[in-house]
């Protein structure tokens, strides 16, 4: 029965510590990774390179990025987006 709790422990603080670093990742021209994630860049925002794999990445309008890649995923971006650019493998762009 201890060890479940300290397993179920230590889960909950490794996700509350991947939950911080999504937050902290925009505004400051900071690279975001992701694995079984997606990304979502908010518009007026500046972020540097971003990728994830077995997630999508979208890019609302007006925001800015460095490279932008997924695997097994979608980028999708509205208007008036910069970007340094777009790669994809087993997904699509928009």
């Amino acid at each position: 029965m201890r060890r479940h709790l300290l397993a179920l422990s230590l889960c909950l603080a490794f996700a509350s510590a991947q939950a911080h670093d999504k937050d902290s990742d925009h505004d400051d021209g900071n690279d975001v990774s992701h694995v079984n994630g997606s990304i979502s860049v908010e518009s007026g925002h500046h972020y540097g390179d971003l990728d994830t794999v077995n997630g999508s990445i979208s890019l609302d309008q007006g925001a800015t990025a460095g490279d932008v890649q997924t695997v097994n995923g979608s980028i999708s971006a509205e208007d008036n987006v910069q970007v340094k650019s777009l790669s994809t493998v087993n997904g699509g762009v928009d």
